[in-house]
């Protein structure tokens, strides 16, 4: 079966639903009969692109965006949240509309929706229309070339009235001075006009002005292409010139240094202690899930402004976090220096969790001693004379895994382990 696309906007009913198809929304057809139906209408086209036929949805697939006034207000929050917006769901439902609409016109969402397979509508940003093809330009049949001699009619009488038969005869009388032509000059006619009655009425002066202005017009479009000929326009810039977040990291990028802007850590400090080599750079563009931890995937929602639900727990909790991470991917520009990023900041876990002490067989000496290693990572730690080394080493470690900085105060510490559902360390 077929790809086809709509050429503009247009109401389609199948099997008594109704669907609303945007100008080049796309259609995989899947029965003999809608794609018979397709293939005679005029506002449908067939595609042939390989990369427009695998975007192409079937028909139950395609849904209208709701309208934000009729939306649940769980549904308006959700959907700001995917373009990355931070709210707050105890905020007005009228406030919340109005956003949601700003928000769709400022990402230009053009509302061609494929639903993915959670129910979520995908929005396609931008999208190419195949032209048209016109079935009567192919029926139309090449002018003839002429032959024979050509002649032209000496007697005014007879001009006047082949003049006054034609239905869009001018309003102006012509005197046709002709004689036999050769056949090389068999299309030339000469024309006289009459300085009393020319041009829809106008004077013979107003006439001439307006042959010398089209004369001058033409003239200067001529020296427009010439100036175009001697120096060539420049070429369009690129989408990634105009938006640099469309390129894509190349090795040489992927760094410690380029990635301190994820975490809340000293930026004099290092990433990372170790830098990725060439091979390890090149499996980065893509990202294994089951070995992302826990911890990585609610450091990257949290510098995208989304909030985690933690009422859920064990496996539950852990694939609830991660696919809230695969839901933002969604709404990012280049997908690949998004894996990128948690990729390098699964790297600096890892780190980290190879640095932390066993808190049964480690000494309070060589605990003290891992919590000061930990400051190479940007992390400021501390202890004092009377503190549970133990414990608090524990809680900065917490922290620092989570990608954030450790408070002065232990109070502080505490607040924020349980904001971040980690209550039982303390």
């Amino acid at each position: 079966m077929g790809v086809y696309q709509a050429i503009s906007k247009t109401q389609l009913y199948f099997c008594y639903d109704r669907y609303n198809l945007e100008e080049g929304q796309l259609l995989a057809v899947n029965q003999p009969k809608l794609e018979g139906f397709l293939k005679s209408h005029h506002g449908f086209v067939e595609v042939y692109d390989e990369d427009l036929i695998r975007m192409a949805p079937p028909l139950h697939l395609i849904r209208d965006p709701q309208d934000p006034y009729r939306m649940r207000k769980q549904d308006v929050i959700k959907e700001l949240r995917s373009y990355g917006i931070a709210v707050d769901p105890y905020e007005f439902s009228d406030s919340l509309t109005m956003k949601l609409q700003v928000a769709r016109k400022m990402l230009k969402r053009n509302f061609v929706t494929v639903l993915n397979e959670e129910g979520v509508p995908v929005y396609i940003d931008t999208i190419k229309i195949q032209p048209a093809i016109n079935s009567l330009d192919e029926n139309i049949p090449e002018p003839e070339e002429p032959k024979g001699e050509f002649f032209e009619i000496d007697d005014e009488d007879e001009a006047l009235d082949d003049i006054e038969k034609h239905p869009y005869r001018a309003k102006s009388s012509k005197k046709n001075k002709v004689s036999k032509l050769p056949k090389d000059r068999a299309m030339e006619v000469t024309t006289v006009y009459d300085e009393n009655v020319i041009n829809d009425g106008k004077d013979y002066s107003e006439f001439l002005k307006d042959i010398a202005e089209k004369e001058y017009r033409a003239n200067i479009e001529k020296e427009a292409e010439v100036q175009d000929m001697l120096e060539p326009k420049k070429a369009p810039p690129t989408p990634e010139e105009l938006d640099p977040e469309l390129v894509t990291m190349s090795l040489e990028d992927i760094k410690g240094d380029n990635f301190k802007h994820l975490v809340d850590m000293d930026k004099d400090k290092k990433f990372i202690m170790e830098e990725p080599t060439d091979e390890e750079k090149e499996k980065m563009y893509e990202v294994k899930w089951t070995k992302i931890d826990i911890e990585v995937c609610e450091n990257i929602l949290r510098n995208h402004g989304v909030e985690i639900d933690y009422t859920l727990e064990g496996i539950n909790k852990r694939w609830g976090i991660i696919n809230a991470v695969k839901d933002l991917v969604e709404t990012q520009k280049n997908e690949q220096n998004f894996y990128i990023e948690i990729n390098m900041l699964q790297r600096r876990h890892v780190e980290i969790a190879k640095m932390e002490p066993s808190y049964r067989n480690f000494t309070v000496i060589s605990i003290k001693k891992r919590l000061t290693e930990l400051r190479n990572h940007g992390v400021d730690t501390w202890y004092g004379k009377n503190d549970n080394v133990k414990v608090l080493c524990k809680k900065m470690y917490a922290l620092a895994k989570l990608g954030l900085q450790v408070p002065d105060k232990i109070e502080d510490i505490d607040a924020l382990l349980k904001q971040h559902d980690r209550g039982n360390l303390i």
